[in-house]
């Protein structure tokens, strides 16, 4: 059933009931923002009400940024409900506002907005829902904040339909200029798409209760279920060549019910969700090698060094789990960028002070190795299921590789291919920290999970002992 009424409505469907305090300030401003708690955690409250006319525009911004300056000294996670003001004529056309220097130029207009929430950014969690089509000003808070998730109808671009057709002097598309779907599935500006708004709204609540209340302190525990699917073991092909379901894999490992995928559509070779172990938040990263075979390529590790940025600010242990085949090759994925791309990859995951776990579940070809947190970048465990590949070439390129190749060459692609099966060689070197049948990788995750961070964030991990 469909919210009748935007706001305030939003507002009290997200919050605890009657919790909602608006700030004094709002009541002249477009914005209805202020203090609510959700599920008895303290939460802050931003809203655009589209049925509200403002008296003045600016004096609306320099409230609405002000309370947003408050935020820094009481934190607390921020909620952004975007919609289009009462203002603005319509979605397609752009908008002249009242006080248009002054919007521009003032200490505390449009553009401290952006800085409050970059300010904000990592310090406080921050979740943005959008209901309607965003342009110009309205569209770069949705990115600043953590997570975003749209209405199926709305969108956002930086210039509106009437602005972008006579500056480009061609027929433009919605649909390829900001409509919610090409944001999810292309630009990865967003993390999901629902048709209602109860379901993007929900989006939200689910990842506020995931999260602590600021940077540095305790992670929440939630009462939870095991899962109740079937067992691990079961899901894993027997040969590398068949697909394995990385979806169900952590369906089966996580908590019931417990997963948050962020940026879902966007580089569906990688997986970032937000799930729960033991009631614990954990964050897994993950190959999805039934889309791109699990390769990574420029956009899949820029998706994964964003979800790594926000689980390090907010002490979220990582936990890898490798089916990787390694990096994408070609002319196209170089001139996007892969090689710049990944080295940022790895720049984070070494830089990262939050826990991480590296468990090879299938393969770890190459430089997919690092790029999934495994040997030499550092994890705090690393671990492999007893059939776990890891190799720098997988049997059918180096066969391919081997054509012409002199005898040296070929006794040690031999070897590394029979080592390449045989994770039980790599613990034998020191090379592995354990190997963890299949059935029993849910335990072991939960008691990494219990014996390093749970939100409290390291100012400086030490560099482990070679």
């Amino acid at each position: 059933m469909p919210i009748p009424f935007p706001s305030r409505e939003r507002i009290d469907f997200l919050t605890d009931f009657g919790s909602f305090l608006p700030a004094e300030a709002s009541a002249d401003s477009s914005f209805d923002f202020g203090r609510a708690a959700m599920d008895g955690k303290a939460v802050w409250i931003c809203a655009i009400n589209p049925a509200k006319q403002p008296l003045d525009e600016l004096a609306s911004f320099v409230s609405m940024t002000r309370f947003l300056e408050k935020i820094l000294s009481e934190p607390a996670p921020l909620i952004l409900l975007m919609d289009l003001p009462a203002s603005h004529d319509s979605a397609q056309k752009s908008h002249i506002p009242t006080s248009p220097d002054h919007l521009l130029a003032n200490r505390y207009g449009v553009g401290a907005w952006y800085y409050f929430l970059s300010r904000l950014s990592g310090r406080v969690p921050m979740a943005c829902a959008v209901f309607n089509r965003l342009g110009a000003t309205l569209t770069f808070p949705v990115s600043l904040c953590d997570v975003a998730v749209m209405t199926t109808p709305s969108g956002m671009s930086i210039g509106r339909m009437d602005i972008v057709s006579k500056m480009t002097r061609a027929p433009v598309s919605y649909d390829k200029l900001g409509s919610a779907k090409m944001h999810a599935v292309q630009s990865g500006s967003i993390d999901a798409v629902f048709d209602s708004e109860e379901e993007v709204l929900d989006y939200i609540k689910s990842y506020i209760r995931y999260m602590p209340a600021s940077s540095g302190l305790p992670l929440p525990a939630l009462n939870t279920h095991p899962p109740c699917g079937p067992s691990v073991s079961a899901l894993i092909p027997s040969s590398a060549t068949q697909p394995l379901d990385m979806d169900h894999l952590i369906e089966a490992l996580a908590d019931d019910g417990s997963i948050l995928e962020l940026r879902q559509d966007f580089a569906r070779e990688a997986i970032t969700s937000l799930v729960l172990f033991d009631g614990h938040p954990t964050a897994i990263i993950a190959n999805r090698s039934m889309e791109k075979g699990g390769l990574f390529f420029p956009q899949s590790s820029e998706k994964v060094v964003r979800f790594i940025a926000l689980c390090d600010a907010f002490g979220i242990p990582l936990v890898f789990l490798s089916d990787s085949a390694g990096f994408m090759v070609g002319s196209g994925v170089e001139q996007f960028g892969s090689i710049k791309n990944g080295a940022r990859l790895m720049q984070a995951i070494a830089t990262a002070t939050t826990a991480r776990l590296c468990v090879i579940v299938r393969r770890a070809y190459t430089a997919g190795l690092y790029a999934m947190s495994g040997a030499g970048m550092r994890p705090d465990r690393f671990i492999a299921l007893p059939t776990a590949i890891m190799t720098i070439y997988g049997e059918s390129v180096a066969m391919q590789l081997l054509s012409g190749r002199n005898e040296i060459e070929k006794k040690s692609a031999e070897h590394m291919l029979q080592n390449a099966h045989a994770p039980q060689n790599f613990l034998d070197h020191g090379m592995l920290d354990a190997i963890v049948h299949a059935d029993q990788l849910r335990e072991e995750i939960i008691t990494f999970i219990s014996e390093h961070q749970r939100g409290e964030r390291a100012s400086a991990k030490p560099i482990p002992p070679s």
